[in-house]
């Protein structure tokens, strides 16, 4: 008898899986030993998917939230899925962020497109990406324009030096060009020789 049940694909047990485990991580604070999370002092948690051009990272992947100057830091789970991040932003004992500051992110260093805000006491959820591709890159036109102006600056120097030179001999007296330059006249003694012939 034929199983009236659906059948998921790979692709719907990821996705799935993947929105479990954000939850659980949006919600990991709470299981976290050694936080003590009270008024005085206020958190915001953020959790996600971590994607690197379009694809997922390695566990120990590393995540660095900033906000107001200061860094977060936490790694991608090796237990709680792949690809997933969650991590607690805890207000400084003594210092206070204005709700709805910036909050930027970081995969292994590199900028993440997203960006979030600082809310109290909110679990909120941010998947990040980095593209590398959306850097630019140094296009040919731009390329020739660096290297015209590489020889550019090659031929001003050469002409300054050549001038220069030329300043420094005339200066010293050996105008290679002048009449009376005696200094580059070089005394050759030429020996004239006669030939006597005698006719008997």
């Amino acid at each position: 008898m034929a199983s009236m049940l659906p059948v998921m694909k790979n692709a719907d047990y990821k996705s799935m899986a993947k929105i479990v485990l954000v939850i659980l991580l949006a919600s990991m604070h709470l299981l976290l030993p050694g936080i003590a999370l009270s008024e005085d002092t206020p958190f915001c948690s953020f959790a996600g998917i971590v994607e690197f051009n379009g694809a997922d990272v390695a566990d120990g992947t590393v995540i660095t939230a900033t906000v107001e100057g200061d860094e977060y830091t936490t790694t991608t789970p090796t237990g709680y899925g792949a690809s997933t991040y969650a991590i607690v932003i805890q207000t400084p004992s003594g210092k206070h962020y204005p709700e709805g500051a910036e909050v930027a992110f970081e995969i292994n260093n590199y900028a993440a497109a997203q960006t979030g805000n600082w809310q109290p006491g909110q679990n909120i959820r941010l998947d990040l990406t980095v593209s590398t591709a959306s850097i630019p890159a140094a296009s040919p036109t731009s390329t020739w324009l660096i290297f015209a102006l590489v020889i550019a600056c090659i031929a001003e120097v050469s002409v300054v030096g050549a001038v220069a030179y030329i300043v420094v001999r005339r200066w010293n007296g050996q105008n290679p060009h002048s009449p009376t330059n005696y200094s580059t006249v070089y005394d050759e003694t030429i020996d004239y020789h006669t030939d006597v012939i005698y006719v008997s």
